[in-house]
């Protein structure tokens, strides 16, 4: 299973900046004064007896932070000789037990789950792939990988030939295989850790490479519109592998030099479910609020709530920057996302989730 710190640390690094080096702001931040052991205390004191408290149970995991959490559940295990994910499951029901569970597992665990269900059965959610994938960086996707096979294990399957990959290979193909592929093989480019934690005092300038930006939208140019025919691979291997903050680069260079956005030529040239991918990987890095306020949109629009997609998005951007999704949320749909969250869920998973929105 995969290290939940360094997979915290990670995440609070590289995703901590918008293009212009203004950090992210988080809803849940790391708890001060935090002790494990006295919050599963807590914990243990609202599902003991008759009755459970469904409040404290929300304050406590609703209010932690992944790492907390995790720490919290081998504290609770260490104390009572329960798994804390099991006692929960016995003292709530529905969507409520449902997020709680979600709370309780690390996140590389929680998005290979995610991921092993989008491939189970007839058909593929590419939907999930694609926001999953578009959101991890290196050693994430190399966390999630190995819980992948974690997942394997609980669900009794053997085969020890089964991988994320492989199961991946056989469910997409063409350009868009090769894309996600890419995005797999975890080896995009990297920043260095101290350049990250430096970027505010000398700015974002500090981790970009202008000659390669240029270079780079030179290159997408050619492999697209400036040439017949669409050269799917150049596409993939620039768009695939830049870190955000280059590409943003990237895309301002190519709209100063060809009078059109980048995003608007790759819509053009590409299609299907590969051009999904590389616009939401150029939107992550062009406008991450208004990508992930359209996904969210998304699992609540229509008949239905995708409650699934809604969990997975709330828990993992309220440690990096649910905060700035709330704006253009409610620019774009004219309401606020805490408000399309209250009318679309109810009892205590509803609290639940506004806990995470900060309420």
């Amino acid at each position: 299973m995969a290290n939940v710190s360094e997979f915290g640390i990670t995440r609070s690094l590289i995703h901590a900046f918008d293009p212009h080096g203004k950090h992210y702001t988080p809803t849940i931040k790391p708890t001060t004064g935090f002790s494990a052991s006295a919050d599963a205390e807590r914990l243990h004191r609202a599902m003991k007896g008759p009755g459970t408290d469904e409040t404290a149970i929300i304050n406590i995991l609703a209010r932690r932070t992944n790492y907390e959490r995790q720490e919290l559940c081998r504290s609770y295990k260490s104390l009572y000789k329960h798994d804390l994910k099991d006692d929960l499951k016995s003292e709530t029901s529905g969507d409520f037990r449902k997020v709680l569970c979600q709370l309780v597992v690390d996140t590389p665990y929680m998005l290979a789950k995610s991921l092993y269900y989008a491939m189970k059965g007839l058909g593929t959610n590419d939907r999930v792939l694609i926001e999953i994938f578009t959101t991890l960086w290196n050693d994430e996707t190399r966390a999630v990988a190995d819980a992948y096979k974690q997942v394997l294990k609980d669900k009794g399957i053997e085969e020890s030939e089964r991988s994320l990959v492989t199961d991946m290979k056989k469910e997409i193909s063409g350009d868009y295989e090769y894309a996600l592929l890419c995005l797999v093989q975890a080896d995009r480019d990297e920043i260095p850790v101290l350049q990250l934690k430096a970027i505010p005092e000398k700015g974002i300038n500090s981790i970009i490479n202008h000659e390669l930006a240029e270079a780079d939208a030179k290159d997408l140019y050619a492999s697209g519109v400036g040439r017949v025919g669409t050269s799917e691979k150049r596409i993939t291997r620039v768009i695939c592998n830049r870190t955000p903050y280059q590409l943003y680069l990237t895309s301002e260079i190519y709209f100063k030099m060809y009078g059109k956005t980048l995003l608007e030529h790759i819509e053009s040239e590409t299609s299907g479910d590969y051009r999904k991918l590389l616009v939401a990987i150029l939107r992550y890095a062009i406008d991450r609020p208004g990508l992930i306020a359209e996904w969210l949109h998304d699992s609540m629009a229509g008949l239905g709530t995708k409650d699934y997609a809604l969990m997975r998005l709330l828990i993992t951007r309220s440690e990096i920057d649910l905060q700035d999704i709330m704006n253009p949320y409610e620019s774009i749909y004219g309401k606020s996302l805490l408000n399309a969250v209250i009318d679309d869920t109810s009892g205590d998973y509803r609290r639940t989730l506004c806990v995470l929105l900060g309420e």
